[in-house]
């Protein structure tokens, strides 16, 4: 999946393989692929739990963390660091968190260091096709759809939205913005919608 959004954005991925759950091994894997790319992307072992060693990598390799949690769902434990000139960014096991993650951090570098002047996901509005019933205090990013209905541009669910489920995935186009709060969100509410899909960008992140 990382692979294919990577091509989408305009880079060259190599892919390095899965590493067993073993700090040494993870250490010198990582510190031998840093001197084959111009950044770096991780996913996996960046939380708390006895097998998430990336912080401990970080520490390793003396890389500056610039920061390690996000207030956004899905994707709150992404974490970049920075070594020697170059990013290394550690998304989540999770798979459709660590799509979100992608498109919303490691895209923009990319589209910058092709010297592209549209470093953004273009934003669009449209109306809640659905309710979201239960409000969040984090900014939910929602894989979804857009389709128009009586001259209206609605956004809906592109499937079902639970974090590991990722058949949903194959058919999104547009990640619904939700900002927390401490309200639901209900249909026919305007929302933004990020264009997954679309070739040109934006030169400003949303407002």
């Amino acid at each position: 999946m990382i692979d294919a959004q990577a091509k989408r954005s305009g880079a060259e991925p190599i892919y390095f393989g899965k590493l067993p759950d073993e700090l040494e091994t993870c250490y010198n894997s990582i510190l031998s692929a840093l001197k084959k790319v111009d950044i770096l992307v991780t996913t996996g072992g960046v939380s708390v739990g006895d097998y998430d060693l990336m912080p401990e990598v970080y520490k390793r390799l003396r890389a500056e963390v610039l920061f390690n949690k996000v207030a956004m769902r899905p994707g709150s434990v992404t974490t970049v660091a920075a070594l020697e000139g170059k990013l290394l960014f550690g998304l989540s096991g999770n798979p459709s968190a660590s799509y979100v993650g992608f498109e919303l951090f490691v895209r923009p570098i990319l589209k910058r260091m092709l010297y592209s002047e549209n470093l953004f996901l273009k934003v669009v509005s449209a109306k809640l096709a659905v309710d979201f019933p239960k409000a969040n205090p984090f900014t939910r990013f929602i894989r979804g759809r857009l389709f128009f209905e009586k001259g209206e541009v609605l956004a809906g669910p592109a499937g079902m939205d639970k974090s590991n489920i990722v058949l949903s995935l194959a058919i999104t186009d547009t990640l619904i913005i939700l900002p927390g709060s401490t309200r639901a969100f209900q249909k026919g509410d305007w929302v933004k919608v990020l264009l997954l899909e679309d070739n040109e960008g934006s030169q400003i992140l949303w407002e």
